[in-house]
C-alpha cells in the first residue's frame, strides 16, 4: 500500500513539468483535506471547458493520490434504529 513518504514522492514525479502546482500542493501536503480540495479542483473542470487539462498519465496519478487521501474524509450515513 501507499504511505505518505511514497505519496509525495509520486506527487513530486507527477508534476515535475507544472512548478506552480507543485509548490501549491507541497505547500498544502500536511493539511490533507486541502490537498484533497487542492486537487479536486485539477483533475474536475471548473472553468467552463477553458482548461487544457493533464496527460493521461498524470491525471491518473493526481486521481490515485486524491482517491487515497479522500477516502478518509467520506461519511457514511448510517441508519439507527
Amino acid at each position: 500500500m501507499y504511505n505518505d513518504d511514497t505519496l509525495l514522492e509520486k506527487l513530486r514525479e507527477t508534476l515535475t513539468y507544472y512548478p506552480h502546482l507543485l509548490a501549491k500542493a507541497e505547500m498544502l501536503w500536511t493539511e490533507k483535506q486541502m490537498l484533497v480540495q487542492f486537487i479536486r479542483q485539477l483533475i474536475l473542470d471548473t472553468r467552463d471547458n477553458t482548461r487544457k487539462g493533464f496527460p493521461e498519465s498524470t491525471l491518473h496519478e493526481l486521481m490515485k493520490i486524491h482517491n487515497h487521501y479522500a477516502k478518509d474524509q467520506l461519511f457514511i450515513h448510517r441508519d439507527y434504529e
